[in-house]
């Protein structure tokens, strides 16, 4: 099943941040979000699946599709989370995984999204939490497919293995390191 931009309600957004996996879990349990699903996203193919995409060569990039309850949490809460749960910094993959697959990318529906985009990233860079300016690319958001089953909640039916990837790859440390300064 494919989604399409004329599919989209005000209740979900699609975000790249590098591993599906890890993008999906950071908003799995936050308060608000009644789901996370990881897939692909746009792309120059009208299909998408692991063993392509991650070849590099379809343009898609591995995002998470998140619903959530607008009564319950704001747009902006949500995109401070996803700028929480990446590296803003590092526009050509996150941590150890490198590639186009892996880029960071926020998709936008509409105009109003679009500039919410803009005025989250501004306020962040406005705190000085990194050592430069982020600048994540704000993209007008094409398309959506479903990653397979065994991508879907891989934290939870991998635990061990999950843990082992995300101290690897440099990511919790990282995470840890600026989640403090945005306390601030």
């Amino acid at each position: 099943m494919v989604f399409f931009s004329s599919t989209l309600s005000a209740t979900e957004i699609y975000l790249a941040g590098g591993c599906f996996w890890c993008t999906e879990k950071s908003f799995e349990t936050f308060p608000g979000v009644t789901s996370s699903v990881s897939g692909y996203c746009n792309g120059k193919k009208s299909t998408a699946n692991y063993r392509d995409v991650s070849t590099g060569k379809t343009s898609h990039r591995e995002c998470v599709k998140i619903s959530y309850d607008k009564q319950a949490i704001e747009l902006e809460r949500l995109l401070e989370n996803y700028i929480k749960s990446i590296n803003p910094m590092d526009l050509e993959g996150q941590f150890s995984d490198r590639g186009s697959q892996y880029k960071i990318e926020m998709y936008f529906e509409n105009d109003r999204q679009k500039k919410i985009y803009k005025n989250i990233i501004d306020q962040i860079n406005n705190k000085n939490i990194y050592p430069q300016k982020i600048n994540v690319p704000i993209l007008p958001f094409i398309s959506f497919f479903p990653a397979e089953n065994y991508h879907q909640d891989y934290y939870k039916k991998n635990p061990l293995h999950y843990q082992q990837y995300e101290k690897l790859s440099g990511r919790k440390k990282f995470l840890q390191q600026y989640s403090e300064r945005f306390n601030k």
